[in-house]
């Protein structure tokens, strides 16, 4: 353990860490994704503490995800009333799970286990030629699911958001890129 130290210290140093984010920031946003879990791994393989990643990921997802909406409202690329049904129900649900503090084992092992759950859900999916609506309660329930694990791990929406969705018949891996649109801020996780 002694000789990972020296490793550590380095990585959280400011100019690391900065150039580190800035990097996450960049390869997300070519995806049209704000970069939560891509700032969580970054602290994580840093030595932050989970409350520490929890917050500054919210942060960092905040502002990316703001730069995201006013990029894609300006292209008149969002659903705005289907963004609407699914912050419903993923704003209070990210509330909640914000307000639960995980110890760090527990953290690290719900974030892992729900990440190889949308892993294999996106792996799952089936190919589809047509686009595929999104019904209201579909979106409530996404969004729910969505903003409780954001909440919980501090991972932003757009890694749960789309997965979730293939869970519902009639919907793809290859289908809407609207919904695509909206994974980028569904749900912000909740410090």
């Amino acid at each position: 353990m002694a000789s990972l130290q020296p490793k550590i210290r380095y990585l959280r140093t400011p100019a690391v860490m900065l150039v580190l984010m800035g990097l996450v920031s960049a390869l997300y946003a070519t995806a049209g994704q704000a970069g939560g879990s891509g700032f969580v791994a970054v602290m994580t393989f840093a030595a932050f503490p989970p409350a520490q990643i929890r917050v500054t990921a919210f942060a960092l997802n905040v502002i990316a995800a703001s730069y995201s909406v006013w990029r894609f409202h300006r292209a008149q690329l969002l659903d705005w009333v289907l963004l609407r049904d699914v912050l419903t129900t993923s704003l209070p649900a990210a509330f909640l799970g914000g307000l639960v503090a995980l110890n760090g084992k527990m953290y690290f092992i719900l974030t892992a286990s729900l990440l190889v759950l949308v892993s294999s859900l996106m792996l799952s999916g089936k190919p589809s030629r047509g686009d595929a609506s999104v019904s209201r309660p579909q979106a409530w329930m996404a969004g729910a699911f969505t903003g409780l694990a954001s909440g919980l791990t501090g991972v932003g929406g757009g890694v749960f958001f789309p997965p979730f969705l293939f869970c519902f018949p009639g919907f793809h891996r290859n289908a809407p890129q609207r919904c695509h649109r909206l994974s980028f801020l569904s749900i912000p996780q909740c410090p």
